[in-house]
């Protein structure tokens, strides 16, 4: 791929980069499995609800996106329903096997029946009463022939912590997709959790949980699936044009693994931010590769990666290990 010429195209590369892992895999197994559930189910049978709860920047929503762009997009193809060279985009711009619903912030009953709606390309998503627009919605979700739901940010459905009529009315709907036979898959952080499983009716609907754990350096699978995420990453950055040559993310004896696990919180998209900040000082300098001095440099002006998780001031693990590797440039600085 041509070389990047702009810290703006640079971001641009980033935002298209998809490293597939087994955590991914993983989900895209559950995923196909509740699909096959629902093809192979009486129309209208009740299905069950799946989750996909873990931390910010953990990779959930980019997780969701592989799937859409890796199996259904072939899928599509193979079932005929799209020319074999009509181009990805286009595809998952108009597929409706998958509903993929990013929920926006603050939504209430109609606000999360209107983004149903909008995926199903309703011409009028916020018209009607609400009862209206659940009949629309029920209408096209099985003229469309919709094998999974995707509720992603679910964190940002507002649901009162009392019971209240707000509360019961975004759980009754939601209880309904799945009665009337569409398997819904919900998608956001693990305090979102409560909202939609604090009622006990959906809660004992959840059936396909998608196993997404924090990563933990002493397990050595954990460790190994790091390594290999950062290893694939360091080699998308030469082929996706933003390095000239291959940049070194793990070093002779895991010490720059091991700061990237530190400095990046164990999280996919944390070693992501990390390296995009690091590859735009690259190209500030003109550099072939991200060497320690720039991930050190990326860490030092990422706000997000400065405290831990509890809140208390943060090291920068790749000065330290500049230092250790450095002492006599440290003792002068």
């Amino acid at each position: 791929m041509e070389m990047v010429k702009s810290k703006g195209e640079i971001a641009s590369r980033f935002r298209s980069m998809r490293i597939i892992h087994p955590f991914a895999e993983s989900a895209f197994d559950e995923m196909d499995e509740m699909r096959e559930c629902k093809r192979s189910s009486a129309d209208g049978e009740e299905q069950l609800a799946g989750t996909l709860f873990a931390d910010s920047h953990a990779g959930k929503s980019t997780t969701m996106r592989m799937y859409l762009e890796t199996r259904i997009y072939h899928e599509c193809i193979a079932r005929g329903m799209y020319k074999a060279n009509t181009p990805l985009a286009d595809v998952l711009s108009l597929q409706k096997l998958v509903l993929f619903i990013e929920i926006p912030p603050d939504t209430r009953v109609k606000s999360l029946i209107s983004a149903i709606l909008i995926a199903l390309d309703d011409p009028t998503p916020t018209k009607g009463d609400v009862d209206d627009m659940i009949y629309r919605a029920e209408v096209l979700l099985k003229r469309h022939k919709v094998e999974l739901i995707i509720f992603d940010e679910v964190g940002h459905l507002v649901v009162p912590q009392k019971a209240g009529d707000q509360a019961m009315r975004i759980h009754n709907h939601l209880k309904s997709l799945l009665r009337k036979g569409f398997p819904v898959l919900f998608v956001g952080i693990e305090e979102a959790r409560i909202k939609i499983f604090n009622e006990k009716q959906i809660e004992r609907r959840e059936m396909n949980d998608i196993d997404y754990p924090k990563l933990d350096y002493a397990i050595d699978a954990h460790k190994e699936t790091f390594r290999d995420f950062c290893a694939d990453f360091a080699i998308s950055l030469m082929e996706k044009g933003i390095t000239r040559e291959v940049s070194d993310f793990i070093g002779q004896e895991d010490e720059i693994l091991v700061c990237l696990f530190q400095a990046s919180m164990g999280l996919f998209g944390g070693v992501a931010r990390i390296a995009e900040k690091a590859c735009k000082l690259v190209f500030d300098e003109g550099a072939a590769k991200v060497e320690v001095s720039h991930l050190e440099a990326a860490v030092d002006s990422l706000n997000g990666f400065k405290k831990q998780r509890k809140g208390e001031p943060k090291p920068n693990p790749f000065r330290d290990l500049r230092e250790a590797t450095n002492p006599e440039e440290a003792h002068a600085a």
